[in-house]
């Protein structure tokens, strides 16, 4: 069986879980999936209690061996001094984050993605998902069979869990048919062309879950992206060609041709256009290291309109998100775009 280990720079811990094998193979006679991929972020499913993503591969609310699986698998990972993790799932936070609140065991968040075979196509719709609007979080894999383990990817892992710790309800998503339908929709026009240069982006997406959620890299990170995606290197003689002015001017035009248009209501009633500029200010701060050195940076004055990074980096994120969805439906304009 293929793992597809190092494809799309997945970096996989195998942990031996040791299950019976005559347990398993009862299971697979009565029609279980053979493997299952553990959503980290789902809070609910929306709509539906099994839907298929992609052929073969099934989201779906884990079953209750499936659930203790998971946990064993969990523990494993998280080690002495990460038992939290496990609570992730059958906790959540109060309304004022001051305290946990554990969940009735049909609240428990254990939702999965069932398939049979090797995980290539789980790992492309990791991928797939750094750039879909909902971001349902795929991680580790139970695999049965030959392999009886839990593959996870380590860094990515623990930053996940990290963030989903700090941030509480807010952290989870609520995963609908339409959630779905675009995941499958990006899904299938990436495997459709391995060359297509979105491939790099999502990579890229990929390399920065390596980072903590409130690292200032991260959002200098995501801006990189954002950058590659819709600019071309300025002409210093000419004062209309700055990366600022590309942005500003090409995430307008943009906009408009977004389906899911991106929400700036959060910012009041500070145009766009000036919100941009604010960004690109924030991230020329944390380039040239005026932040980002151990003090945490007060939006105030010039940056007062962004609010805080938490949002700052929110409408990056779904501005590079948006935009290489555009470009997966509209190629040529974004090649045109980036060289205008």
């Amino acid at each position: 069986m293929s793992l597809w280990a190092c494809r799309f720079s997945f970096v996989w811990i195998i942990v031996s879980l040791n299950w019976d094998r005559e347990e398993m193979q009862a299971e697979q006679q009565i029609g279980l999936p053979d493997n299952i991929a553990v959503f980290l972020n789902v809070r609910s499913l929306v709509d539906f209690e099994n839907a298929q993503i992609v052929p073969g591969h099934f989201a779906r609310r884990a079953t209750d061996d499936e659930i203790n699986k998971i946990r064993t698998g969990l523990n494993r990972l998280a080690g002495e001094y990460r038992r939290h993790v496990v609570s992730l799932w059958e906790w959540r936070w109060d309304d004022n984050h001051t305290q946990t609140v554990r969940l009735e065991r049909n609240e428990w968040r254990y939702f999965v993605i069932a398939f049979r075979g090797d995980n290539g196509t789980v790992n492309d719709l990791s991928l797939a998902s750094n750039i879909s609007t909902l971001g349902p979080d795929i991680g580790p894999i139970l695999m049965y069979g030959e392999w009886n383990s839990f593959l996870h990817n380590p860094v990515s892992f623990f930053q996940s869990t990290e963030h989903t710790s700090q941030k509480g309800e807010s952290a989870f998503v609520d995963l609908t048919l339409d959630g779905l339908q675009e995941l499958s929709s990006i899904w299938s026009k990436l495997t459709a062309d391995r060359e297509n240069p979105v491939w790099q982006t999502v990579n890229q997406l990929h390399h920065l879950k390596g980072l903590p959620a409130y690292s200032a890299m991260k959002f200098l990170g995501y801006f990189a992206v954002l950058e590659s995606l819709l600019t071309h290197m300025p002409d210093p003689s000419d004062p209309y060609d700055a990366i600022t002015r590309q942005v500003k001017k090409k995430m307008t035009l943009l906009n408009n041709r977004f389906d899911r248009p991106l929400d700036y209501a959060a910012f009041g009633n500070t145009p766009p256009e000036t919100i941009w500029a604010k960004l690109y200010r924030y991230r020329s701060l944390i380039a040239h290291g005026v932040i980002g050195r151990g003090n945490q940076q007060k939006f105030e004055g010039e940056l007062a309109a962004l609010r805080g990074h938490d949002m700052a980096f929110d409408l990056v994120s779904a501005a590079v998100k948006a935009v290489a969805r555009q470009s997966l439906l509209e190629p040529k304009l974004l090649t045109d775009l980036r060289d205008c």
